[in-house]
């Protein structure tokens, strides 16, 4: 039993009951770092009610390290803890960018795939981030995937000699691609993703950190909210897709 806990995710439901904070005895102090910043809410201003300021998660905290003063005042009026157990810290995921370091050529073709006979400084950079709200109804509707998956195939290609692409979805978007029929199986979803990486001037990860490709990318393209926040801190480019069916 640890004495202090510090959780990285609020959505402790998606693990086994047995792996749940709750099932740790009193003693144990919990903390937590939010995964993302609150950049995002629906209509009803219930997603950020229920499931950020005022969520039974929070209000079972020890501390919670909050990004900005807007947060703060957010957690006083609607947690009923009224932020007793808030500290602004400032959001700490990003703390890395604070000394950017200096890549090398071969750093940089590690983490990107460069068109053939081009150098890293003849190409431009740029990551598709999707997020997994392929739905059409829900407490946030964000995604654009399903109207653009192939879109992005079409841009390799067609710059397949100017510019490398990363693909970095949302780790739900596999089932909830599946889920929502976008994809009729997981095995299709998987040709997709082999699909980018098939070609000579772009890949497709998954759970790995995405700080170096921060740093070395040039633009970004999304419509997830936490990524809004983050990638402004590299200050590029970001193109921020909409659908009608969002309420940002």
């Amino acid at each position: 039993v640890p004495d202090i806990l510090v959780h990285l995710s609020s959505w402790y439901t998606s693990l086994p009951r047995e792996q749940q904070f709750l099932q740790l005895p009193w003693q144990c102090l919990h903390a937590y770092i939010p995964y993302g910043m609150n950049t995002v809410d629906n209509v009803d201003h219930s997603f950020s009610l229920n499931g950020v300021y005022d969520s039974d998660f929070v209000n079972l905290m020890w501390r919670v390290f909050e990004d900005t003063e807007i947060n703060i005042n957010e957690y006083k009026k609607y947690e009923t803890l009224r932020g007793e157990n808030l500290v602004q810290s400032g959001y700490l995921k990003m703390d890395e960018l604070m000394n950017r370091p200096e890549y090398s050529s071969n750093q940089i073709e590690e983490l990107w795939k460069l068109p053939k006979g081009k150098n890293a400084s003849e190409v431009k950079k740029i990551i598709i981030a999707p997020h997994y709200s392929v739905f059409n109804e829900g407490l946030i509707v964000s995604s654009t995937f399903r109207e653009n998956a192939y879109f992005w195939l079409y841009l390799i290609e067609k710059y397949q000699n100017k510019a490398s692409f990363l693909f970095k979805p949302h780790p739900n978007l596999r089932a909830a691609c599946v889920g929502n029929g976008v994809f009729k199986s997981y095995d299709e979803y998987d040709d997709y993703i082999s699909k980018w990486n098939s070609y000579t001037n772009a890949k497709a990860i998954s759970e790995s950190s995405y700080i170096d490709y921060f740093n070395t990318s040039d633009a970004m393209i999304m419509d997830s909210g936490s990524f809004l926040g983050e990638y402004i801190y590299t200050q590029k480019p970001l193109l921020y897709l909409t659908r009608p069916e969002q309420a940002h």
